[in-house]
Protein backbone atom coordinates (compact mmCIF):
# COMPACT_ATOMS: atom_id res chain seq x y z
CA UNK A 1 0.00 0.00 0.00
CA UNK A 2 1.29 3.41 -0.92
CA UNK A 3 1.29 5.98 1.85
CA UNK A 4 1.00 9.62 0.91
CA UNK A 5 3.42 12.03 2.46
CA UNK A 6 3.17 15.79 2.36
CA UNK A 7 6.88 15.84 1.58
CA UNK A 8 6.26 13.91 -1.64
CA UNK A 9 3.64 16.30 -3.03
CA UNK A 10 4.35 18.60 -5.94
CA UNK A 11 3.74 22.31 -5.34
CA UNK A 12 0.53 22.06 -7.39
CA UNK A 13 -0.75 19.03 -5.44
CA UNK A 14 0.05 20.81 -2.18
CA UNK A 15 -1.94 23.83 -3.34
CA UNK A 16 -4.94 21.65 -4.24
CA UNK A 17 -4.80 19.86 -0.89
CA UNK A 18 -4.36 23.13 1.00
CA UNK A 19 -7.40 24.64 -0.71
CA UNK A 20 -9.48 21.57 0.14
CA UNK A 21 -8.38 21.60 3.78
CA UNK A 22 -9.28 25.29 4.07
CA UNK A 23 -12.73 24.63 2.59
CA UNK A 24 -13.28 21.64 4.92
CA UNK A 25 -12.11 23.58 7.99
CA UNK A 26 -14.44 26.44 7.10
CA UNK A 27 -17.42 24.11 6.68
CA UNK A 28 -16.81 20.55 7.94
CA UNK A 29 -20.19 19.46 6.54
CA UNK A 30 -19.11 20.38 3.00
CA UNK A 31 -18.36 16.76 2.15
CA UNK A 32 -20.64 13.77 1.89
CA UNK A 33 -20.93 11.30 4.74
CA UNK A 34 -19.67 7.89 3.67
CA UNK A 35 -21.69 4.80 4.50
CA UNK A 36 -20.36 2.98 7.56
CA UNK A 37 -21.15 -0.22 9.39
CA UNK A 38 -22.55 -0.01 12.92
CA UNK A 39 -19.80 0.82 15.40
CA UNK A 40 -17.47 2.37 12.84
CA UNK A 41 -16.25 5.94 13.04
CA UNK A 42 -18.17 8.12 10.58
CA UNK A 43 -16.02 9.45 7.77
CA UNK A 44 -16.74 12.19 5.28
CA UNK A 45 -15.52 12.54 1.71
CA UNK A 46 -14.84 15.82 -0.06
CA UNK A 47 -13.98 15.89 -3.76
CA UNK A 48 -12.96 18.55 -6.19
CA UNK A 49 -11.76 18.15 -9.76
CA UNK A 50 -8.22 17.88 -8.38
CA UNK A 51 -8.26 16.18 -4.98
CA UNK A 52 -10.26 13.74 -2.87
CA UNK A 53 -10.06 13.97 0.92
CA UNK A 54 -11.47 11.50 3.45
CA UNK A 55 -11.83 13.03 6.90
CA UNK A 56 -13.39 12.63 10.33
CA UNK A 57 -15.27 15.38 12.10
CA UNK A 58 -15.06 15.39 15.87
CA UNK A 59 -18.24 15.44 17.95
CA UNK A 60 -18.40 19.22 18.14
CA UNK A 61 -17.24 19.60 14.55
CA UNK A 62 -14.44 21.91 15.60
CA UNK A 63 -11.57 19.54 14.76
CA UNK A 64 -11.19 17.77 11.45
CA UNK A 65 -8.79 14.85 11.11
CA UNK A 66 -7.62 14.08 7.58
CA UNK A 67 -7.57 10.32 7.10
CA UNK A 68 -6.68 10.03 3.43
CA UNK A 69 -6.16 12.09 0.31
CA UNK A 70 -5.42 11.36 -3.31
CA UNK A 71 -5.25 13.11 -6.63
CA UNK A 72 -7.39 11.70 -9.46
CA UNK A 73 -5.63 11.24 -12.78
CA UNK A 74 -6.19 14.23 -15.01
Amino acid sequence: MVQNSLLDLSPLELRYLDQAVVEISTDPAIGEERPVKPGQIPLWEYRTDHVRVIYHRTALGTVVIIAFYDFPAE
